[in-house]
């Protein structure tokens, strides 16, 4: 549709040339309805920051979402989430799976962890983290490569082959493969 007449908002003292604006726009129904909310950039000159499309889609940096947010930053920083002690980011849904979050957990030694919890219910339970500190991966269960469904703490699957290489940079280094019952070493190989 056609932007209507714009609200201009400005500060006294400055040029009319350097307000900002709020502009609507409908296109014969509610659900093609557009508020744009727009910045000075100069002389006359806006960036159109913000859409709220009557179908209930937000464009920040996009003045047409395709999505109930559609962010884009271009070639800057994406999005930032910040917290004073831990930030997190919750992912819900309504057909009764698994909730999912990402956290960056102060509380925990600053790991990024990838959290799930169960329909309803805030995702507390740790799937994966990475230290931050010292970069080490947790991962409380099973582990599959080339498989979907592993039946040991690690399980590899290969059609044609499978093969685990264990090799190092240096010459004349060790290499080791060792086995442990708790901490009693049984073996190097």
């Amino acid at each position: 549709g056609t932007l209507a007449d714009a609200i201009f908002i400005g500060q006294s003292g400055f040029p009319t040339s350097y307000r900002n604006k709020i502009q609507s726009s409908t296109s014969g129904t509610a659900a093609n309805s557009k508020l744009i909310f727009s910045l000075s950039t100069g002389a006359s000159s806006f960036a159109d920051v913000l859409t709220l499309l009557g179908s209930g889609n937000v464009g920040i940096g996009q003045t047409a979402p395709g999505a109930k947010l559609e962010v884009n930053v271009g070639n800057v920083d994406g999005i930032r989430i910040r917290s004073s002690n831990s930030g997190y980011l919750r992912l819900y849904n309504s057909a009764g799976y698994p909730n999912w979050g990402l956290a960056n957990d102060y509380n925990t030694g600053g790991y990024f962890e990838v959290l799930s919890g169960a329909s309803g219910v805030d995702p507390t339970t740790r799937r994966f983290a990475i230290n931050g500190s010292n970069g080490d991966v947790l991962i409380p269960g099973n582990v599959g490569i080339g498989t979907t469904g592993p039946g040991a703490k690690l399980d590899v699957y290969g059609a044609t082959e499978s093969e685990i290489r264990i090799s190092s940079g240096a010459t004349n280094e060790n290499i080791a493969l060792k086995f442990y019952e708790n901490t009693t070493a049984l073996g190097a190989y």
